[in-house]
């Protein structure tokens, strides 16, 4: 099989996961916190320079319907005056709600070559808010509500999280649920597979890494408390 750009852009995204959830689960052992998994991949990819990064932009709130195809077409022309005419983009990506996602693919559709510029995609919050339903539907039975009681989810608040109403609460905790089962599968391996002696000296040479790869990025709060945590766990791996 072809190795493609997007299996190594996966296949980093898995590497980026792997070393936090063994970082998150070393820091519950040595009693410093470590950051969390958003400022650990964001702070990793401030050093992967062939990580294209995109530039967004927010159309002002207009008293109209969003779902009104001359109010959508009033805003088309706004964006391809200011970024295709003025900022000479190729392409703009528009996102919306889905339905405004499949109003702007009808557009598209009656303008065509007019519009080869505008690439409709529906919003990453409306995509993730549907697939939370679908996670939570299968799932809930086959541990999530359990694991849900166990972390003190009770009355409403339980159902709420069931049916994913709460699009926060849900996310959150589908978070939290697969972090905790990542780390817990990692301390079996940790106590069962290699022992903890292993165990330790390779988080040492982790974290010895992460310090390392770290030094020569722009120092801000998020990286020095990166570089705080892995040298006081090195400190006391070291004693």
């Amino acid at each position: 099989s072809k190795y493609t750009h997007v299996d190594k852009l996966d296949s980093a995204q898995y590497s980026i996961l792997f070393q936090c959830m063994i970082l998150r689960l070393g820091s519950a052992e040595s009693g410093h916190p470590f950051p969390g998994l958003q400022s650990f991949v964001n702070c990793v990819r401030k050093q992967a320079a062939d990580i294209e990064v995109s530039n967004v932009s927010y159309v002002e709130i207009v008293s109209e319907k969003a779902d009104s195809k001359p109010t959508l077409l009033g805003i088309i022309a706004r964006l391809q005056k200011t970024f295709v005419e003025e900022l000479r983009h190729k392409y703009v990506v528009v996102v919306g709600d889905a339905k405004t996602y499949l109003l702007l693919q009808a557009i598209c559709f009656e303008y065509k070559s007019q519009l080869k510029w505008l690439i409709p995609f529906p919003g990453d919050w409306h995509i993730l808010f549907n697939y939370q339903k679908v996670l939570m539907k299968p799932y809930a039975d086959a541990g999530l509500k359990s694991m849900a009681k166990a972390s003190g989810h009770r009355g409403e608040t339980l159902t709420s999280l069931m049916n994913a109403s709460n699009f926060r609460r849900t996310h959150e905790f589908l978070l939290q649920a697969y972090e905790a089962l990542y780390r817990y599968f990692l301390s079996l391996y940790a106590t069962n597979a290699v022992g903890m002696d292993n165990y330790k000296q390779d988080i040492a040479s982790l974290l010895s890494g992460v310090v390392e790869r770290f030094t020569s990025l722009t120092c801000n709060d998020e990286l020095n408390s990166f570089r705080s945590y892995c040298k006081k766990v090195l400190d006391n791996e070291s004693m």
